[in-house]
């Protein structure tokens, strides 16, 4: 699934120095600390063993150049049976799992969504 479709506050970009051929991209500073993207419909779940792979890049503005330390926050990977949710979490980056890094990191996890439409957040 390419970045097309996906609604939210997250900047659709495709920058050379982004993640692969199209990214989300948010500025998070003092006074702007969140950032929500939710996908267009993923299909339909059958309830089994899932697998989600997506790259993801914290790095400081002044460049995008260098990684940002582990004091940056975290985000959640969530899925829901709608476009506004409910969401459950299945992932999260912190400061426990994030690889600071100049460039992208790929996570593959798995997860278990129940049977019907399924949508990422």
């Amino acid at each position: 699934m390419d970045a097309t479709g996906w609604t939210g506050n997250i900047l659709r970009t495709t920058a050379t120095t982004a993640c692969g051929s199209a990214s989300m991209r948010k500025n998070l500073y003092s006074g702007a600390t969140t950032g929500n993207m939710v996908s267009p419909s993923c299909g339909t779940s059958n309830g089994a063993l899932a697998t989600l792979s997506y790259s993801y890049k914290v790095a400081n503005w002044s460049a995008n150049t260098v990684g940002t330390p582990n004091t940056w926050g975290s985000f959640n990977v969530q899925y829901g049976a709608t476009a506004a949710g409910p969401w459950t979490t299945f992932h999260t980056i912190n400061s426990g799992n994030h690889v600071v890094s100049a460039t992208c990191s790929t996570v593959v996890v798995t997860f278990t969504p129940p049977a019907g439409e399924l949508f990422i957040k």
